[in-house]
Parts: C-alpha cells; sequence; structure tokens
C-alpha cells in the first residue's frame, strides 16, 4: 500500500506514542537497575553482609535518581521528536496545498494557449486576435511566476542591498493619486490620510510601493459601489502605522487565517481578476522589515489591515 507523505507522518506518530516510547521507556527501565546490580553485589561483598541494608538502601536511590534523569532527557527527546513530526506534516501539507493550487492557477492560460494554437491551424482564424491571446495569457503565467520568486526572494531576506531612507508619506500619497481613477470607475470614495510633511524611513521604495499598493488594490477589489476605501499613514518617534480600512465585503475567521496564504482566493473573490499572491507579498514585505501586520475584519461590514514598520 502507497502512503502519502502526510499518511506516513501519522502513521509514524502513532507507532512512536503508543508502541514505541512505553517500550523503550520500559526498556531504559529494566536496563538502568540491571545494570547496577553486579556493582552492588561485589560492593556488598567487600564490605561485608552486616552492611546489606545500607547498600540497598544506596543502590535504591542512585538508581532512582539516574532513572529519573534518563527519563527527563528521554521524554525531553520524544517532545522534540513529535514537535518536528507536526512541523514536518504541516509543511508537507502546505506544499500540497501550494502544489494543487499552482497547477490550477497555471492549467487554465495554459489551456487557453493550447486552444488558441490549435486555431491557428483554421482557415478563417484571425491571427492577429490569437496572437493576443495568446500574449495575454503568457504574461498571465509570467506574473505569476515573477510574483512567486518575489515572495520566496523577500521571505528568505534577500535583495538586501539598495535600502534607503525613502519618504513613507509620499509614497503613500503618490499611491492614492494612482488608484484614485479606479476607484471612481467602480463608485467608490478613496480617502488618502498622510502627512504632508516627509516621513522617513530605511527601505526600498520599491518594496514599500508594493506593499501600499497591494493593500489599496485588494481594498478596492471587494468593496461595493457606494463604499469607501480610507488609507491613513501615521508616523512615532521609532515606528510608522499604515492603515487601509474599507467598507467592503468582509471575511469570516476562517478566511481571516488563510488570508496571506498563496494563492488563497476565498469564495467571494474568486470572479474577481488576480492571482491570489498579492497579500501574500504585503506578509512577505512587512516581514522582510521586521514590522508588523494585524487585520480586523467584519463580513458584509467591511475589513481593516494595520502595518507597523520600524523606522530603522
Amino acid at each position: 500500500m502507497c502512503l502519502t507523505e502526510k499518511h506516513a507522518s501519522a502513521f509514524f506518530s502513532k507507532k512512536v506514542y503508543w508502541t514505541i516510547v512505553p517500550f523503550l521507556a520500559l526498556a531504559m527501565i529494566v536496563t538502568t537497575a540491571v545494570a547496577g546490580i553486579p556493582g552492588i553485589y561485589f560492593y556488598w561483598q567487600s564490605i561485608g553482609r552486616e552492611h546489606a541494608d545500607t547498600v540497598l538502601h544506596c543502590y535504591t536511590i542512585v538508581t532512582l535518581a539516574t532513572i529519573a534523569l534518563e527519563g527527563l532527557f528521554f521524554f525531553g527527546g520524544i517532545w522534540l521528536v513529535w514537535r518536528l513530526i507536526r512541523r514536518i506534516t504541516a509543511l508537507t501539507d502546505e506544499m500540497q496545498s501550494l502544489t494543487r493550487s499552482v497547477l490550477h492557477d497555471l492549467s487554465t492560460p495554459i489551456a487557453h494557449i493550447q486552444h488558441q494554437a490549435d486555431l491557428l491551424g483554421e482557415a478563417t482564424a484571425d491571427e492577429a486576435a490569437i496572437k493576443a491571446e495568446i500574449s495575454t495569457s503568457c504574461a498571465h503565467i509570467l506574473k505569476i511566476v515573477r510574483l512567486s520568486a518575489e515572495i520566496s526572494r523577500t521571505y528568505e531576506g534577500l535583495d538586501l542591498e539598495g535600502a534607503a531612507t525613502v519618504d513613507f508619506a509620499a509614497i503613500v500619497r503618490d499611491s492614492c493619486a494612482i488608484f484614485e481613477a479606479a476607484a471612481a470607475e467602480r463608485g467608490l470614495r478613496l480617502a488618502c490620510h498622510a502627512p504632508n510633511a516627509p516621513v522617513g524611513l530605511n527601505a526600498h521604495n520599491y518594496r514599500l510601493q508594493r506593499l501600499v499598493g497591494n493593500l489599496i488594490d485588494n481594498a478596492i477589489k471587494f468593496t461595493p459601489p457606494g463604499g469607501e476605501v480610507i488609507v491613513t499613514l501615521t508616523p512615532s518617534v521609532r515606528e510608522v502605522t499604515l492603515t487601509v480600512a474599507d467598507t467592503g465585503v468582509g471575511m469570516t475567521a476562517a478566511e481571516q487565517s488563510h488570508v496571506f496564504e498563496r494563492f488563497y482566493r476565498a469564495d467571494k473573490s474568486r470572479h474577481q481578476p488576480g492571482s491570489g499572491l498579492g497579500l501574500t507579498l504585503v506578509h512577505a514585505i512587512v516581514g522582510f522589515y521586521h514590522g508588523q501586520i494585524t487585520l480586523d475584519s467584519v463580513p458584509s461590514r467591511g475589513t481593516t489591515f494595520t502595518v507597523t514598520l520600524p523606522r530603522q
């Protein structure tokens, strides 16, 4: 029978805790007790039989202390193995989920490319339109691949060079100006509250643009017409706080627990364009700068993302 990594891990975990651990614990106690018997016998012979009670008493104390110390290290090691098994299982599940998501997101544009390529062989095919469709599908695939690579580099702490003091307030204002037309097209009000004075932050300009842009874009996508998106930047001596609040569809507690995972898309967002990587990149950027990101959301009432970044 063929077991997956998850089943194998679960099987090994059960065997460890219900068979191997009790057996090893019993074997440890028995071998520790038996190992001291020869020494006790020769010691008893050398000091005389009249001291048998004293020898037995010392033997019992030393044996129990040894078993207790060995048990402490033994069960400490078992606990570490258990934690390792749980971590491996979680990583395996995450890798399987990621693989399924990648295959799902790439299969649609690849199938579209294949279909358009087949149409090229027909006499009535509009080659210009088909080439445009193929180009669009290829661009979508490249976007997914490049975003995934950027997220990986950011999570791994790569691309450290190029950090400088940038004006975070200017980045926030520029991002709001860029998305103002998109918000107006959807019938939304986009409000930007950022200081006019420079807010210095030691970071990479392009990463902060990605951070702010993805949060605003996400808020606009999931806010129905007539709603509002409010972007606020609040500086302090040691850190800056960025909040992006909307009056959109909101998220359930279950959706909030997965929102930063790669390719995760809630049911209500399936019809929206995108790859499910925007918030994952935001999470990676915040971690890159040793910041924090929190999420407060209520279904049908809106969502608020709060990002706190150290200024140094």
